[in-house]
């Protein structure tokens, strides 16, 4: 077996692939070495597991926001007992399931093919619970509606192209506190951390502050 792991590790990386990707052995002038063929796939696979959970969680919790789903709240509970709307939560929570899972594949793809890079590609697990509970709301109980939030979204990702293009965006990371950094980081994993806590109606939620007191999870 370790024999056939060596031989077919040599193979591809004296094949154009090989090249490509710079493997130990190809002859390529800047060729990375320890780089072989099995090493990346059993890398590949790795980094798949440890980030496969977000296909699931990022779609439970941005289906929280209700979607484009409408709730007509007539008995009060943001719409939780309206079977008919739970069900149009539930079909946009499989949309998104298939969405992140397309969307991570094809950047995880793009990333490795064109820009040689072992970093795999996933919306991170932050924003989107901020987008849904703090701006969007539980069930479009928030500040704007949901196709907003998603033009914002939008809108965001063109200017962080712009900003990279130009190089601004590696300046910005550049003259930022680290301090700052760090806070923010861990900020965003408190708030992760209260949201799940009163998802199962810990008794650190109060009922003074404004967070989500129902979920899907």
């Amino acid at each position: 077996m370790v024999g056939f792991i060596h031989t077919a590790n040599a193979i591809v990386a004296d094949s154009v692939v090989g090249r490509w990707f710079r493997l130990e052995g190809s002859g390529h002038p800047k060729e990375r070495i320890g780089s072989r063929f099995f090493t990346e796939i059993r890398a590949g696979l790795t980094t798949w597991a440890a980030m496969a959970y977000i296909i699931s969680v990022n779609a439970s919790i941005v289906s929280d926001s209700g979607g484009p789903c409408v709730c007509n709240d007539t008995a009060g509970d943001l719409c939780v007992s309206d079977t008919e709307y739970m069900s149009c939560v539930a079909d946009v929570r499989r949309d998104l399931i298939t969405t992140t899972a397309a969307i991570s594949a094809l950047a995880s793809f793009l990333m490795g093919a064109l820009a040689n890079l072992p970093v795999g590609m996933a919306p991170g697990l932050g924003l989107n619970a901020y987008l849904a509970y703090s701006i969007v709301g539980f069930h479009g109980s928030g500040l704007i509606s949901y196709q907003e939030a998603m033009a914002a979204v939008f809108l965001e990702g063109w200017i962080f192209f712009i900003l990279s293009f130009f190089g601004l965006r590696q300046w910005l990371a550049r003259v930022m506190p680290q301090s700052l950094v760090m806070a923010v980081g861990a900020g965003i994993g408190l708030f992760i951390a209260f949201i799940g806590l009163c998802s199962y109606h810990s008794p650190i939620c109060f009922p003074n502050i404004s967070i989500l007191t129902h979920s899907s999870f």
